[in-house]
């Protein structure tokens, strides 16, 4: 409330100044994905965040204030969002009409949130205003934070576009041009490696595929549980295994919610069950380069023992982590992979400690997150840990807080 206080001084005595330096957009939005994480958990939102048409991660802006302007917005959303409502916040680039050596970007954040009414949109972005209805009555807030954006955003020459809805939702949409970052950047290139994507959102895959492509990796993409079998047999048959697989946790015949996890809270006892990386969404170029280079000389990795990668499952299965898929292939051998294939024929668990059980890599008390195609989620993983390779190095993709 200070520090809003603050910059509206500094506003109206036109001493606020921009301090225009080069920023990466991956870390502005990894860091507003941080910062909101606890609050999104805390009122147990849908969150997601999605990238597309990147030309460059690298700009010259106010990082700070361009910070400011998307948590702000977010905050709202946050706010006025209803539990288990959903926000999205995107990011798209494209050719900016100020010439070659720029580039337009479009922040976006669109919520499920209580929606506001024509009358308050026209002032909005006045100082101190806030709508007068018991619908928002018990929500703190100064009432500067919008007018506050809408200075920043015109101070860098950008425009700020609304969209809202009484009971619907709300949706800004922020328009900037950025001057390119000229200097010549990191190569970023990986060995031509077979990767295939998994996941339900076909934007997403795009996306993903085209970044991959960027960085020098043949990529397929499968919406499905189904096609992905069906394009790791074929690329077995070619002799042409996939040594990455990205596996997203949000797939059909998922309820919509998952329970939210601080990876650095489980990352150490996911790497001692044999998970060998963790990629948290958005996917940017650099995201994927730095996330995937570690494992270039380890596509031949032996896998660790499989009873411990099994447990790990086992572990997830008692918490609440409704929906959360864990795909970690390896190679098909082991008492374990033959248990596993055990449980399939027989279709039932065993007891809780039973090797049965723990072979179920995604149980009954996780969900199945590819109900909706012929077989288990547990058939499926299996058919493609014997189809594809020796041995997948698994990658597991995550939006780092709830989806």
């Amino acid at each position: 409330m200070i520090n809003d206080v603050l910059d509206m001084s500094k506003i109206e005595s036109g001493k606020m100044m921009l301090n225009v330096d080069i920023l990466s957009l991956r870390e502005v939005m990894d860091n507003i994905t941080n910062i909101v994480q606890s609050q999104i958990k805390a009122k147990k939102q849908i969150f997601d965040i999605f990238i597309k048409n990147i030309q460059t991660e690298h700009v010259y802006c106010d990082g700070t204030r361009l910070t400011q302007v998307l948590l702000n917005i977010l905050s709202n959303a946050i706010k006025f969002t209803p539990e288990r409502g959903t926000i999205h916040v995107a990011l798209t680039q494209e050719d900016s009409p100020l010439g070659e050596f720029y580039v337009r970007n479009h922040f976006g954040v669109r919520d499920t949130g209580i929606g506001m009414s024509p009358e308050f949109q026209k002032n909005i972005f006045d100082s101190f205003a806030r709508e007068d209805t018991k619908r928002v009555q018990k929500v703190e807030g100064t009432g500067l934070g919008m007018a506050i954006t809408k200075h920043i955003v015109d101070a860098m020459k950008g425009a700020i576009e609304l969209k809202s809805e009484v009971n619907k939702g709300t949706e800004f949409h922020i328009i900037l041009d950025m001057e390119r970052n000229t200097e010549k950047e990191e190569d970023m290139l990986l060995s031509a490696w077979n990767v295939l994507v998994v996941d339900d959102d076909e934007q997403l895959c795009h996306s993903a595929a085209s970044s991959l492509k960027k960085i020098g990796v043949k990529v397929d993409y499968a919406l499905d549980g189904e096609t992905a079998v069906e394009i790791a047999a074929t690329h077995h048959k070619e002799k042409q295994g996939c040594q990455i697989v990205l596996l997203d946790w949000k797939m059909p015949g998922m309820d919509g919610i998952v329970t939210a996890y601080d990876w650095n809270e489980i990352e150490e006892e996911a790497r001692k069950a044999g998970v060998n990386g963790f990629l948290s969404k958005p996917l940017f170029k650099s995201t994927l380069f730095y996330g995937l280079r570690p494992f270039i000389k380890t596509t031949l990795l032996e896998s660790k023992p499989l009873e411990k990668r099994i447990n790990f499952i086992g572990m997830l299965g008692d918490t609440t982590a409704t929906g959360f898929v864990l795909a970690v292939m390896m190679s098909n051998s082991g008492s374990a992979w033959d248990n596993a294939k055990k449980y399939i024929e027989g279709g039932a668990h065993g007891g809780k400690g039973s090797e049965a059980h723990k072979a179920a890599v995604v149980g009954d008390t996780v969900g199945d997150p590819f109900k909706d195609t012929p077989g288990s989620s547990l058939n499926i993983l299996i058919k493609l840990m014997s189809m594809v390779a020796v041995v997948f190095t698994a990658v597991i993709v995550n939006y780092g807080i709830l989806q």
